[in-house]
């Protein structure tokens, strides 16, 4: 309807217009239920309804009509002719034709218009009370009878005509303006159903794409650490310089050596909230990458705006582009985890994807070439209602199942059926048949270590339930798409920082030791990005005295990876020697231009995750562009032997 409050808020269509203030109608002019479809068909097709859709919703009218499995409450129910034949409480109800345990005088004879028998189903044989009842035989207590469970209030001529206009909106005639050519009587072939382990190899790996949303202040995560490195290029000095009240000492971090460095320092910080990282970093399963970001080529500060063809900085531009990492749109609307996905599939494998963090980009690769991306919450799936709303506002027939309505006019259609309808059925009947098998497979997936109850904890929580069921959803290669927000830090940075990589750290460690107790730790690898990074130069604060200082957008930033094979314990990429306007990557306050891109990172792990090397410049566009320049990580740079 014209609802009060469009939009946003509360205001929410149920089906009952609570909050409209005008709604528009019909009145059919039909009588029969021939007519009356047609005249629907008219309205919400054109006309293009089939006439096998036509006959399918015609039966699905007539039944609601003719349901008996419902009661009318002007009539106290006593026009109920269904077979429940328990009490509300679950006890067997007994004969009305038997008096034993309950001697009764509510006979067929007595009552010849109650729909009474030689049979034990609910029923009202008397005006007085307004619900179904029955006597019951195995009641502990010896109570003599009780009533039945509240009986749906039967349709009428309403709510069959809504029944039948949902209906109409499933076809695909509804969804497309061209004629369906149908083929009677077959059903549309399931979805295929791979067992796995069809690819070279038949092992199984997972990527975990993990993303910190508003740009995450990675300067402060890896920094400098004091004393380090060599007076003459002493990166903690120049740190401390830049990024003055916010700048991290010796006790807010740890220690991560490095040996041969470009920069010839000894070791780098990391922030003290992020333990296991400092854990698995000494136990050589932990890397991070310095001064990464989106890049399309190589740029410097004389050409980087004319060759990173994106709005720099801002976060809907670079959260999109770092998800696709096609800057050049080679494979237009595609994104890197899709690209990666249809690769695999296409060489053998059975590579699913998964968000649960709602829809991405990344996640979107070419049509045809893979199943579609599943998209969860953090708790899971919620069973697929089988009922109608009718069911839900009307109260009646509660038998109905909508998903087989729904297959019923989706089936098979002919070759030279219209392709945008085709399409619709072909994706609302494989949405089904996937929500009824991943549904069942998490049903029996429990975690044997607790995570944290915060939203990385229950979406790394529920990666691991996948991982776990992975056989019942017959894939060997898995892509993970997980987030976590609050990372925008304009203020409090230092708060902030402590707070974030806190819960990241918590939920990490879960997630790691979950995974090793599957056996599956060194058949994964997480990978962190950010659209980008922040100011070094930090700015002053909410009330302009540097009190509760935060940092503002940037560019290049830190990066971390892990996994069982990780080749860990090392600092790749080129760390930054110069954080001012001075040096040769900084731009104004401390913002940096990327050295490495993220397809350095991409390139090394698509490599491990079995891509084939035909497939290489497919999945990542910009890849010929950092290669004269060696800026890419081949597998053996991240991985182990």
């Amino acid at each position: 309807g014209f609802a009060l409050y469009p939009g946003f808020g509360s205001c929410r269509d149920n089906g009952q217009f609570e909050r409209a203030i005008g709604t528009m109608e019909y009145q059919l002019q039909a009588t029969s239920t021939e007519d009356i479809i047609d005249e629907l068909a008219t309205l919400v097709t054109a006309g293009r309804l089939s006439k096998k859709n036509r006959e399918i919703i015609a039966s699905i009218y007539d039944a609601e009509l003719n349901n008996i499995e419902c009661g009318s409450a002007s009539l106290r129910k006593q026009d109920y002719r269904g077979v429940l034949s328990t009490s509300r409480d679950g006890y067997t109800c007994q004969k009305w034709t038997s008096q034993t345990p309950n001697s009764h005088s509510y006979t067929p004879e007595n009552y010849p218009d109650a729909g009474l028998g030689d049979h034990n189903y609910c029923r009202n044989p008397n005006p007085w009370r307004t619900y179904t009842w029955c006597y019951i035989t195995d009641h502990p207590s010896g109570s003599t009878w009780q009533r039945c469970e509240d009986i749906p209030e039967c349709g009428d001529e309403a709510s069959a005509r809504r029944l039948a206009l949902q209906a109409m909106l499933a076809t695909p005639e509804f969804h497309s303006t061209t004629p369906i050519k149908t083929v009677t009587d077959k059903a549309r072939p399931a979805a295929s159903e791979s067992t796995g382990g069809s690819g070279p190899g038949s092992d199984y790996k997972a990527i975990v794409y993990l993303f910190f949303d508003g740009g995450a202040d990675t300067f402060n995560m890896l920094p400098p650490y004091p004393g380090a490195c060599p007076a003459e290029n002493d990166l903690y000095a120049k740190y401390s310089a830049i990024r003055g009240n916010v700048a991290l000492t010796a006790a807010d971090m740890e220690a991560l050596s490095v040996t041969d460095h470009h920069s010839n320092c000894t070791a780098f910080g990391l922030h003290n909230s992020l333990e296991l990282l400092k854990e698995l970093y000494d136990n050589e399963t932990a890397l991070f990458v310095s001064n990464t970001g989106l890049l399309a080529k190589p740029v410097d500060k004389s050409n980087y705006r004319g060759e990173t063809p994106t709005q720099l900085f801002a976060h809907n531009a670079m959260q999109k582009e770092s998800k696709a990492l096609d800057l050049e749109r080679e494979v237009v609307g595609t994104g890197i985890i899709g690209r990666l996905a249809d690769a695999l599939n296409g060489d053998g494998y059975s590579c699913g994807t998964y968000s649960i963090a709602g829809n991405q980009i990344a996640l979107v690769g070419e049509p045809g070439n893979s199943p579609s991306p599943i998209v969860l919450s953090d708790s899971g799936l919620k069973a697929f209602d089988p009922q109608s709303s009718t069911e839900w506002l009307a109260k009646f027939s509660p038998n109905l199942d909508m998903t087989e309505i729904v297959n019923a006019v989706n089936n098979a259609t002919a070759a030279d059926s219209s392709f945008m309808a085709e399409t619709w059925s072909l994706k609302v009947t494989e949405a089904l048949e996937q929500h009824s098998s991943l549904y069942s497979a998490l049903e029996s997936a429990s975690t044997t270590n607790a995570f944290p109850t915060s939203g990385l904890g229950k979406k790394l929580s529920m990666v691991a339930k996948l991982m776990q069921k992975r056989a019942e959803r017959g894939k060997d290669r898995d892509i993970f798409y997980v987030s976590i927000g609050g990372w925008d830090m304009h203020s409090y940075v230092i708060d902030g920082l402590e707070s974030n990589f806190a819960t990241v750290d918590a939920a990490l460690d879960a997630f790691v030791k979950e995974v090793k107790d599957m056996g599956l730790w060194s058949d994964t690898t997480l990978m962190q990005f950010s659209e980008f990074a922040r100011t070094l130069d930090p700015n002053s604060g909410p009330r302009g005295d540097g009190t509760g200082a935060g940092s503002d957008h940037g560019w290049g930033g830190n990066n971390f990876m892990l996994g069982g094979s990780v080749k860990g314990g090392q600092i790749l990429g080129t760390y930054p020697d110069e954080f001012t306007e001075n040096g040769p990557r900084a731009l104004s306050r401390g913002r940096m231009l990327p050295t490495t891109p993220w397809d350095a990172m991409w390139n090394g792990v698509a490599e491990w995750f079995g891509v084939p090397a035909s497939e290489m410049d497919k999945v990542m566009p910009h890849r010929q562009n950092f290669m004269p320049e060696n800026l890419l990580f081949d597998k053996d740079d991240l991985f182990k032997p």
